[in-house]
């Protein structure tokens, strides 16, 4: 996948007074993901290149477009999840796991769970591996938030994540990499 460049990809940004509807079809990109108005909020702008990059792997690699992107936000990475029809901007380092359920991925923080078309191959190569590792075929678990390890299983505070036998060495190497 290449970059996106401003032939490849087209936001339109526009000012209040005019609406797409008003806009020649001279002046209308052909290919517009979304269309903007001025003043950006930062929020509409995440949801909106969310959605175009989404496209853009969808056309790239031809298969259905990914639920999540990973976008730099000040301070702190986040997360956008797209849960049905809503997208929801996690910070990474609030997210405490991710759970497998079927087709769909549960991001669990402290104060909520969102759940999202997503498959954990793809999940592990989005989450950044400083922070997240696999540690079960169904479960990845922020390393940020591990308070101990007990016999198979993780601990995330009172929560017990388990160990699959498949993933325990290169976890429990990691772990010594980041010396928990």
């Amino acid at each position: 996948m290449g970059p996106l460049d401003g032939r490849r990809l087209h936001i339109t940004v526009g000012h209040r007074h005019r609406r797409p509807s008003e806009i020649g079809e001279e002046e209308e990109p052909k290919q517009a993901v979304d269309y903007l108005l001025k003043p950006i909020e930062f929020e509409r702008f995440v949801r909106a290149a969310a959605k175009a990059l989404a496209l853009h792997r969808q056309r790239e690699s031809g298969r259905p477009s990914r639920q999540a992107v990973a976008v730099e936000a000040g301070a702190g990475s986040c997360l956008v999840i797209k849960s049905g029809t809503d997208y929801h901007k996690l910070r990474l380092d609030e997210i405490l796991y991710v759970e497998a359920a079927g087709n769909y991925a549960g991001f669990v923080t402290p104060s909520a769970k969102v759940m999202s078309l997503q498959s954990m191959k793809d999940l592990g190569s989005m989450l950044p591996p400083e922070y997240f590792f696999r540690v079960h075929k169904s479960y990845i678990v922020n390393f940020r938030h591990v308070s101990g390890i007990e016999k198979n299983q993780v601990m995330l505070g009172s929560r017990a994540i388990p160990i699959g036998e498949s993933f325990r060495e290169n976890f429990l190497k990691a772990v010594e990499r980041m010396k928990l």
